[in-house]
């Protein structure tokens, strides 16, 4: 089980390349640690033992020549080609880790000023959560503080509050009128409560909105349907009527009494209102000047009229 665990510990450095030195120092870090070697990139390096030591300090510097050369094989085994050849030669673990950290170091100056550029400027957008935001700004202050800067507290506290967008004024005010300073863990108790009820809040207008979008919508369709409901009855006739008895309900064709009239008038031979025509008259002075096609005149001429 221990020889897994060692073997996994340095198989899982990312290999240097040039860009990654950061984790890759990480990396080491925890692999060394895991295996009982970190000790050598720390202490001095052993000088070998008189043939008249002690059994003590002989047995101490075997131990310490095994971790130093095993430190130096994974170091170079977790490197390129190409940055391992830029590395000078050493038979010391600590002085070949030393030699690394010059090739990728940087300028003191150069790394604060990112740094502090970058705290100043970060703004909270909403994205991911408050917390999450108010740690990334802890970790710069920290890194800013393993440059020698000064950044205590109180003075990350007054980036992050001036990091939160408007919905966090509120917060902001409260600060300024309290006399006590918070600590950065008050803050983001206090940031997370209130990021909580925004969202909380957000979603109730969404809802309510939405909801008032249904209820128009279903307002206008019940409208429209009740418009068009109008309009068809409108169009509708109201009721069939019969044109003989003058009553509702049927037509003349199925009126029973049109149908025993008709059986009267045939019984009385009287074709005219069997046809359909109920009283006949001869043409007026002004309607006796009747011509054809053929542009002869009407001699006699009757108007018929309909049931």
């Amino acid at each position: 089980m221990s020889d897994q665990v060692n073997s996994s510990s340095y198989h899982s450095i990312e290999t240097l390349t040039g860009t990654n030195y950061s984790k890759w120092k990480q990396d080491l870090a925890i692999s060394l640690g895991l295996l009982d070697y970190d000790y050598v990139l720390k202490e001095t390096p052993l000088k070998a033992p008189a043939t008249n030591a002690s059994a003590e300090i002989k047995a101490r510097y075997v131990k310490w020549e095994k971790a130093n050369r095993m430190t130096m094989l994974i170091m170079q085994r977790a490197m390129a080609s190409s940055v391992k050849g830029s590395i000078p030669k050493t038979e010391s673990a600590k002085e070949y880790y030393e030699f690394i950290a010059q090739r990728f170091k940087v300028s003191e100056k150069s790394a604060k000023s990112s740094l502090l550029n970058k705290l100043t400027d970060m703004k909270y957008d909403g994205q991911g959560c408050v917390r999450a935001h108010i740690m990334n700004m802890i970790d710069i202050g920290a890194k800013l503080q393993e440059l020698n800067m000064t950044v205590d507290e109180d003075m990350m506290v007054h980036f992050a509050l001036n990091s939160l967008p408007k919905d966090f004024k509120s917060l902001r005010n409260t600060y300024i009128a309290q006399k006590e300073s918070w600590t950065l863990n008050d803050l983001i108790t206090i940031s997370v409560e209130i990021e909580d009820n925004l969202i909380r809040e957000r979603g109730a207008k969404v809802i309510n909105m939405v909801q008032a979008k249904q209820h128009k919508w279903n307002k206008n369709s019940e409208t429209s349907k009740q418009k068009e409901k109008d309009n068809s009855s409108a169009l509708k006739p109201v009721g069939n009527k019969c044109f003989f008895c003058k009553k509702a309900g049927h037509m003349k064709k199925e009126c029973r009494r049109y149908k025993r009239w008709l059986d009267k008038q045939k019984a009385k031979g009287n074709t005219n209102q069997i046809l359909g025509f109920i009283r006949k008259r001869p043409p007026s002075k002004d309607e006796v000047k009747v011509f054809v096609g053929n542009g002869e005149k009407v001699q006699k001429m009757w108007f018929m009229f309909l049931l």
